[in-house]
């Protein structure tokens, strides 16, 4: 495989890089914007966070439900 040496040359200084790039023009889409607007959180990690705060609260709702038949049980066995 032959590279030019000149962009050998030309790419291999991070000046060169900065050059490049700081005459650029930078479109904002929305999809940064949200991102941002987001603590920097993609949709999915959102959805991600969200399912998971969900399955906590089913997790202690389930344990509630639980311990409360367990005490229910043992109530109406030894309360007579």
């Amino acid at each position: 495989m032959l590279v030019v040496t000149s962009v050998l040359k030309e790419n291999t200084t991070a000046a060169e890089q900065i050059k490049r790039y700081a005459n650029s023009s930078f479109h904002v889409t929305q999809n940064l914007r949200d991102f941002v607007d987001n603590d920097f959180q993609t949709k999915e990690d959102l959805r991600y966070n969200e399912t998971k705060r969900q399955t906590w609260i089913a997790i202690w709702i389930s344990f509630s439900v639980g311990i409360g038949s367990i005490i229910t049980t043992l109530l109406t066995l030894f309360v007579k």
